[in-house]
Order: C-alpha cells, then sequence, then structure tokens
C-alpha cells in the first residue's frame, strides 16, 4: 500500500468524521475503531496478515452470497471501507 493509498484512506475518514453526526444511530454505533501494539517476528506478522486476508474474503463471500454480488444497497446496506496497516512501529 503506498502513500498515497493511505492518504486516500484518511481523507476518506475525515470525510466520515465530517458527516459522523448525520449517520443513523446504528452505524454509529457499530463503527470498527482498533488499534494494538503486537511483539511480533516478521513470520508472524505474515501469518497474521494471511489470517486477516482469509477473514476478509469470508466475509466478501458472505456478502456476496446473501445480496448476489459483493456490494448491494438492498437491506440498507453501505460501502464499508475497511483498511488495515501492519508496520514494525517506530515509538
Amino acid at each position: 500500500m503506498g502513500r498515497a493509498s493511505v492518504r486516500t484512506y484518511f481523507e476518506a475518514y475525515e470525510r466520515y468524521l465530517q458527516g459522523y453526526r448525520d449517520l443513523p444511530r446504528a452505524w454509529r454505533e457499530h463503527e470498527i475503531r482498533l488499534d494494538t501494539v503486537l511483539s511480533l517476528t516478521p513470520e508472524e506478522m505474515g501469518q497474521f496478515e494471511s489470517d486477516l486476508e482469509a477473514l476478509l474474503d469470508a466475509w466478501t463471500k458472505r456478502v456476496a452470497a446473501t445480496t448476489g454480488h459483493a456490494s448491494s444497497n438492498h437491506d440498507h446496506r453501505s460501502q464499508v471501507l475497511i483498511a488495515l496497516l501492519g508496520f514494525p512501529w517506530q515509538p
């Protein structure tokens, strides 16, 4: 993921925050904000990445099976950006 992509994601998050109060309560209650610092080897980080990719792939398939395609406006659905970054922390 390049710097331009990261910048684009942060700009999208800024737009989200600007319109936060206008979102339905259900969306605000289920917002994902997670962060942690793990002590990993490069190999463990690779496995963690694989696990996350598998989780996202499973959800992509789950949504596609439910809606007939990967994204939908049916049943109060909205596109949700999931942007994950993992890198050696420089405190």
